[in-house]
């Protein structure tokens, strides 16, 4: 019994750091207010990797043509990732129609990096801004960053994802979504980045360029925290969260369990790439408190003694996730999926365990395709 009061001693404190630290980092990170127009020549390129998307594309797209920024300060690239559907189709359509989209095709088939890295390159903006091809944008998402980035002088600017859902399950995945993203805004308020999204990501094409291999491009997915990592390396003190409504993106829910599972086992998969401490003591804290609560709760089948120890931890560690997140849900206008926390949170002592383990040990596929 002692040992395991000195792990769970251990492993709670770690644990109770972390969310300390988050939340201080929240708090930190000042609300954007938009201000009057920027008379500054930003032009910007938007990004859009797009591969089997003909049941997303047309509704992305046709978001982007109500930005509130002048159509003459921006331009949308799409690269078409060798689809087998008719996505490439739709995008060509849609182009003749508006000059300002452009779609690009690869000459090899070498996946989401390598199609993000040819859109950079032929991109004309000096402002990049990477989403997704099954994305909604606000109205004034374009001109916030915009704003944003003539007024912070960051290298790289995370902003906010929410998931749109409607069904018991996508609410579920909503709140373990939010969790992530708002995750990583916080630990940029303390200025120790571990997490963004590429569905709502901007930064300096210059920066980009400097940078050697930026997304690392032996490592099949993770474009987007690869490209973070070595922005840390060069301008740790230049990446921030861009902490405004009017810069949200919203993307859809995965449809089933299994899509959900392979989605996290994916971003599990590129954990052993990294070298970063913030990140690594993020991950292990977690995983291990998961863990924790996991083997304390299976040994209470056996010694029921455990399963109040079981229920202390859990306690001790909701109050301080709930903290985080009532917090954090209140900003976003999304407090209405706080009710699914406690199903989230139990489910994630199965869960985090179990990805953490089949991501590293296990090939997932996406989107047709095994990622090494």
């Amino acid at each position: 019994m002692l040992p395991l009061i000195i792990v769970s001693i251990f492993v709670t404190v770690s644990y109770i750091l972390l969310l300390t630290s988050l939340i201080i980092g929240w708090k930190r990170i000042n609300k954007f207010e938009k201000g009057s127009e920027n008379p500054f020549p930003i032009f910007i390129s938007v990004i859009i990797s797009a591969k089997n998307e003909e049941n997303n594309i047309s509704q992305t797209l046709n978001s982007l043509l109500h930005q509130t920024l002048n159509s003459n300060s921006f331009e949308v690239l799409i690269i078409d990732d060798f689809s087998s559907d008719n996505t490439n189709n739709i995008i060509k359509e849609f182009c003749k129609q508006q000059s300002s989209f452009q779609l690009l095709s690869l000459n090899e088939h070498k996946g989401k990096k390598f199609a993000l890295d040819y859109g950079i390159k032929k991109a004309k903006g000096e402002l990049i801004v990477t989403t997704d091809a099954d994305c909604e944008f606000q109205a004034e998402w374009l001109q916030t960053i915009k704003d944003y980035y003539i007024s912070s002088n960051a290298k790289m600017i995370i902003a906010p994802v929410l998931i749109k859902s409607k069904s018991w399950f996508e609410h579920m995945q909503a709140l373990d979504f939010f969790s992530l993203m708002v995750s990583g805004a916080a630990a940029t308020g303390i200025k120790r980045p571990i997490m963004n999204n590429g569905a709502n990501l901007a930064f300096s094409k210059e920066a980009y360029l400097g940078l050697n291999d930026p997304t690392n491009k032996k490592v099949s997915s993770g474009d987007d925290i690869f490209l973070l990592l070595k922005m840390k390396e060069e301008y740790p003190s230049k990446i921030h969260f861009l902490k405004s409504e009017k810069a949200t993106v919203y993307t859809k829910p995965k449809e089933s369990f299994t899509a959900y599972i392979n989605q996290r086992k994916r971003w599990a998969s590129k954990s052993k790439h990294y070298r970063d401490f913030d990140i690594i003591y993020t991950a292990v804290a977690v995983l291990l408190t998961n863990a924790l609560l996991l083997a304390v709760l299976v040994s209470g089948i056996f010694y029921t003694n455990l399963l109040f120890i079981f229920l202390s931890l859990f306690t001790f560690k909701s109050i301080f996730d709930f903290t985080f997140l009532y917090e954090t849900t209140h900003f976003f206008q999304q407090k209405p999926i706080l009710k699914y926390f406690l199903l989230v949170q139990f489910a994630n002592v199965f869960l985090i365990p179990f990805l953490a383990f089949s991501g590293i040990f296990t090939k997932t596929k996406w989107k047709g395709k095994m990622i090494r």
